[in-house]
């Protein structure tokens, strides 16, 4: 007679205990890893040497003068949109935006602004906004 493998029942918060301990081993290793990377950063830029800018890339950066004329951030959503729009004018080919807009403004029409900004710069791209591919 073949014998039957012996079975178990598991309850659903085991499970749920044992999965959030094999993520919490997960997530630090991932860590660990993160960390590694961080730390030689530094070393590998100074391996690699200084290097020519690319041509053709520009670095548009706010920095503490614009916030003097613009004022404190967060800055109005309709300024980041005539950004895009000047970009755009100006013959910028691809738009990477790393700022974060992650929820609306005080101001829709401003929001509304910044969309249809986005939307005329077919090549823009930010990691954080609804509505950039």
């Amino acid at each position: 007679m073949p014998q039957r493998a012996a079975t178990r029942s598991v309850s659903a918060s085991t499970c749920r205990q044992a999965s959030w301990q094999a993520s919490a081993h997960s997530s630090k290793a991932r860590s660990a890893l993160d960390s590694a990377e961080m730390d030689t950063v530094d070393l590998r830029f100074g391996l690699r040497g200084d290097q020519a800018r690319p041509e053709g890339i520009v670095l548009v950066a706010i920095d503490g003068p614009s916030l003097q004329e613009l004022g404190k951030l967060p800055l109005r959503r309709r300024l980041h949109a005539r950004a895009l729009d000047r970009l755009r004018r100006a013959g910028a080919r691809a738009i990477v935006y790393d700022v974060q807009f992650t929820e609306p403004s005080a101001s829709p029409s401003d929001d509304n602004a910044l969309f249809d900004a986005v939307r005329r710069a077919a090549d823009a791209a930010s990691p954080t906004m609804p509505g950039f591919p």
